[in-house]
């Protein structure tokens, strides 16, 4: 991104001017124009030129919901910028705005986008035209993008804040340079040295951004911790723990939770097995922060059984027998509680995966209702052929569950099903026999047997080859 162009001057020499009471000198000749490095604002200064920008930006409606006259007579705003500085509406507006327009130049540099960050930023610094001028004095694009951060801290030497801001957009794009150096990021040292810096930025940031910034350390710390030539990954170091652990407890973004979840758990096998466990309450909170701030339905399948799986590992299943206290029936609840929640927003290809795990968990509290409930509901996500014969395994297994009408339905359906009439004969041969368990209808029982007769002689087993061309 071009920030301005070097090429304003037109004919004119360009000189420099340490005493701003210099004038422009002419003659018939030429033209000396004497440009001044830009000045550092006040913060009387910076409130005029936010209030321009805000009044420029502002939307006619908005216009008059504030300042009661449309914006369109106006010609030029900066004539009421007195007037709006003496609006407490306008001012609330105009903090708002600015405020929003810094998370902006935040965000990019957390997404490695330095050079959009200064973008914002550098509209902010509102640089007279001869300002730029002097700023792009000799200079290529490339080196006026790399001098700009220098003149910026100069515009902004009385606002430490905004001071803070750019040594941030700096930091930011050096943690993703560390990130990217191949196989490894930074060396160790440099990598600690990164790590103390981030800390002096934690005021300025939100908790998401926290969230994000020590997530992206955690990964040089990552990359730095690898052995040359080695097989895998070692366990992770304290300080890539740290920022882990920061990261967690302040997101609500499902990615970086579910990465330091994966980090987290990946350390079971080694000298930081317990760093996940004593986790678990941490992880449960982020991803309810996930829950609370996502409305789409993927995220907030993932979500749902990530808590399920956290909730499952507290009562730490290999381990239990029958006799479960009530600590461990409470976790496998809530456990179940999440899997249901998952299971409303899952897209179809997860829905048996989910109920299977739902399953497992009602089968250890012996739930017999949830058992047959879920059973039946996993009917629907099978083919035809296997949805008649598991519907025949589960009206054998919990007759008492079914009512007459829906036994009947099991045998109307597979008369109706568009499979091949063996497979027709094997399943009603299936359903015949197990009748006696699922009804004392003897009249139905006979007239099914004897459906099942007059149609066995299409289902006759006739062998078959393919012929195979030698």
């Amino acid at each position: 991104m071009k920030f301005f162009s070097n090429n304003t001057l037109g004919e004119g020499t360009v000189s420099f001017a340490s005493n701003p009471a210099e004038k422009i000198q002419e003659n018939t000749q030429e033209t000396t124009l004497i440009l001044y490095p830009p000045a550092a604002l006040t913060e009387e200064n910076f409130e005029q030129i936010i209030a321009k920008k805000t009044l420029e930006n502002m939307s006619d409606e908005q216009f008059q919901k504030i300042f009661g006259q449309s914006k369109e007579g106006i010609d030029d705003v900066t004539q009421i910028v007195p007037v709006a500085l003496g609006n407490a509406s306008f001012i609330k507006y105009a903090n708002k705005s600015l405020d929003n327009t810094m998370q902006e130049i935040i965000n990019f540099a957390l997404d490695g986008k330095k050079e959009i960050s200064y973008g914002l930023l550098f509209q902010i610094c509102d640089f007279s035209a001869s300002e730029q001028q002097y700023i792009a004095l000799n200079k290529t694009a490339e080196q006026i993008q790399e001098a700009l951060p220098e003149f910026m801290e100069l515009r902004f030497s009385n606002l430490p804040y905004l001071t803070q801001v750019i040594g941030f957009i700096d930091h930011a794009d050096k943690i993703h340079k560390g990130r990217e150096r191949g196989t490894i990021g930074l060396p160790m040292m440099e990598a600690q040295e990164l790590y103390q810096e981030a800390q002096t930025y934690e005021n300025i940031l939100k908790p998401e951004q926290l969230a994000k910034m020590y997530y992206l350390q955690s990964e040089v710390f990552r990359k730095s911790n690898i052995m040359p030539n080695s097989y895998g990954e070692g366990p992770a170091c304290e300080s890539e723990l740290q920022c882990l652990l920061k990261a967690l407890v302040n997101s609500n973004d499902l990615k970086i939770v579910t990465c330091c979840h994966d980090r987290l758990k990946s350390q079971a096998k080694n000298v930081n097995s317990s760093v996940f466990k004593s986790n678990a309450n941490n992880l449960i909170a982020a991803y309810k922060r996930v829950l609370a701030k996502t409305k789409a339905p993927d995220e907030l399948y993932r979500a749902n059984k990530k808590l399920a799986s956290l909730y499952w590992d507290k009562t730490e299943p290999k381990q239990l027998s029958k006799n479960l206290d009530a600590k461990d029936r409470a976790n496998l609840r809530w456990s179940a509680y999440y899997l249901k929640q998952a299971y409303e927003n899952a897209q179809k290809n997860n829905c048996i995966s989910t109920l299977n795990d739902m399953l497992k968990i009602y089968t250890m509290l012996n739930n017999q209702q949830m058992i047959f409930n879920i059973k039946k509901e996993r009917l629907n996500y099978l083919p035809t052929q296997d949805k008649i014969n598991a519907s025949i395994d589960l009206a054998t297994e919990m007759p008492d569950k079914f009512s007459s009408k829906e036994i009947e339905e099991i045998w109307g359906s597979l008369k109706k099903a568009k499979i091949s009439d063996e497979s027709k004969y094997i399943l009603g041969q299936k359903y015949v026999e197990s009748l006696p368990r699922l009804t004392k209808d003897k009249e139905y029982i006979h007239r099914v047997e004897q459906e099942l007769q007059q149609n066995s002689t299409n289902a006759l087993f006739v062998l078959k080859r393919k012929k195979r061309s030698r």
